[in-house]
């Protein structure tokens, strides 16, 4: 047993009392058979002095701990997270001050109007998928009307109806009207706006449609509604030139391209080289 468990074991006033109990015993034990005489006495007598001897130091240690300030350890109370835990955190959840308002919470109108941006999100998306885009384009209208100003409720759901309806008409190849939703997509910003990967998508589409003059346009509009034009950027566009027939535009967006101080990918590379000898 070592001396702290020690200290521990001896610090209350019952285990005290005790000690000095056993001590006085122990004393007038040792008397008694060594007044008594004989070899078993006197082995009796060591071996209760032996314990007498253990018992002192016990007690030795007690008082030079009790002098040191060595107070036995208070009972471990419950830091407030713990507390919190067994209550349920009741507390961390308590109403503010103020009531829903004062903590930011929507208001009975804005959480009807957000249920209803959900589930309209979700028509659209399952229009889309399903090849109708007029009942797509009828439910984007619905969305219009019950929520509100798009992005200021439930942002990522205005993003994928305006995406899956842009989506949409490109799979279907046409790409004035995907054109047309991405023009309704940009005007909602800073509120929301369309990824890089949308954009592309309608620029590859239009050159594919051989409006490559829209596709352009759209390159050109990217800063002013906050996207950055890259590598994906340039290589869309310049391979739907290409692929559309129309190299000379395709080498000057190549030119671009290189000015932005972007590199082709090989295989823009190879797409260049092959339209150039097609079209020598």
């Amino acid at each position: 047993m070592s001396a702290c468990r020690v200290a521990s074991f001896v610090s209350g006033p019952v285990i005290r009392c005790a000690l000095l109990g056993l001590l006085v015993a122990a004393l007038l034990t040792a008397a008694c058979l060594s007044a008594s005489g004989g070899d078993a006495g006197q082995k009796v007598a060591a071996a209760l002095e032996e314990t007498w001897l253990v018992v002192a130091l016990l007690v030795v240690h007690l008082v030079v701990s009790r002098l040191r300030g060595d107070a036995p350890p208070k009972p471990h109370q419950k830091k407030a997270g713990a507390a919190l835990e067994e209550r349920g955190c009741e507390a961390a959840f308590a109403p503010a001050p103020g009531g829903a308002a004062a903590r930011g919470a929507p208001s009975g109108d804005d959480a009807l109007r957000a249920q209803a941006i959900g589930k309209l999100t979700t028509r659209v998306r399952t229009r889309v998928q399903a090849g109708d885009m007029l009942g797509a384009e009828e439910s984007m209208r619905e969305l219009r009307e019950v929520g509100g100003a798009p992005g200021r409720l439930r942002r990522p759901c205005w993003a994928v109806a305006f995406g899956e309806v842009v989506s949409g008409y490109v799979r279907e190849g046409s790409a004035a009207k995907a054109s047309e939703w991405l023009g309704e997509f940009a005007a909602c910003v800073p509120a929301i706006r369309p990824s890089t990967a949308c954009v592309n998508s309608v620029i590859v589409a239009l050159c594919a449609s051989g409006d490559a003059a829209s596709a352009e346009a759209w390159v050109e509009r990217m800063p002013e509604i906050g996207i950055r034009v890259g590598e994906d950027t340039f290589s869309s566009l310049i391979s739907g030139c290409l692929r559309a027939g129309d190299v000379p535009r395709g080498i000057r967006w190549l030119r671009e391209m290189r000015k932005a101080k972007l590199r082709p990918s090989a295989e823009l590379n190879s797409l260049m080289v092959q339209a150039c000898a097609g079209d020598c």
